[in-house]
């Protein structure tokens, strides 16, 4: 037992656990497990990756499903100058016979994204431009939290989600598909109870490209996530 980041810092994190999720049909709730392994070296090398999986068999009255989905993701912190970092990141997953409450979803894979979708694979590739606007100089609030620091970033990606596993074989249809994003980011750091780190990104993303509807992109939106590069660059280096 420990916190992150003050008694240890694990490099390799081996995670597990049972999940329950309604479907959005009217079959019975969806039962998986979870297995996840994730490699982090963000203090020493600026460097993270994970791999995880999903799924179930049907297992008498207690799964109506069967699905499998696999996800891996790589996210690396290059120092461009004392204050400013490049961090690109790239994700895929996949999934076999996805109940529709498993099936990736657009809104949860761009950031800011105004266009809808969904499908059983997924791809992204995105770089962030991440600079510090204070950290070091913390605050109490009212002695339930004390802010830690401020980031900002800019950041382009680009991804869709497909709706067949051999969609993205063809080189034609990936191209044919994709969308790309850019956008802005705040990341606010709080640390709490027992110096647990509470970050929350704000931003606004706005659809550049979207091949598949025709070019150019009017569309945009405001968002809260709490896994972009700013968020991870925030957690690392916040004190």
């Amino acid at each position: 037992m420990g916190l992150y980041g003050r008694f240890y810092y694990p490099v390799y994190a081996l995670s597990f656990g049972l999940l329950r999720e309604d479907d959005r049909s009217p079959r019975a709730p969806v039962h998986s497990g979870f297995l996840g392994l994730s490699y982090d070296r963000l203090l020493n090398h600026g460097f993270t990756a994970y791999l995880n999986a999903e799924g179930t068999g049907r297992i008498g009255a207690v799964s109506d499903y069967r699905f499998l989905k696999l996800d891996v993701g790589f996210t690396k912190l290059l120092r461009l100058a004392p204050r400013l970092v490049l961090v690109p990141a790239v994700r895929a997953g996949a999934g076999w016979e996805l109940p529709e409450v498993k099936r990736y979803e657009l809104e949860d894979v761009m950031r800011g994204s105004a266009l809808s979708g969904e499908g059983d694979v997924v791809g992204n590739l995105s770089v962030d431009l991440v600079f510090p606007i204070t950290f070091g100089r913390k605050r109490n609030l009212l002695n339930l939290a004390v802010f830690r620091g401020l980031a900002g970033s800019v950041f382009l990606e680009a991804g869709d989600v497909w709706d067949r596993n051999a969609e993205v074989l063809r080189a034609e249809t990936l191209l044919d598909d994709v969308k790309v994003n850019g956008g802005v980011e705040l990341s606010v750091l709080f640390t709490t109870f027992f110096d647990i780190r509470l970050p929350m990104s704000f931003g606004y993303g706005h659809n550049l490209w979207s091949a598949r509807e025709g070019g150019m992109r009017d569309t945009g939106r405001f968002y809260v996530r709490l896994d972009t590069p700013v968020t991870l660059f925030a957690v690392a280096r916040g004190y």
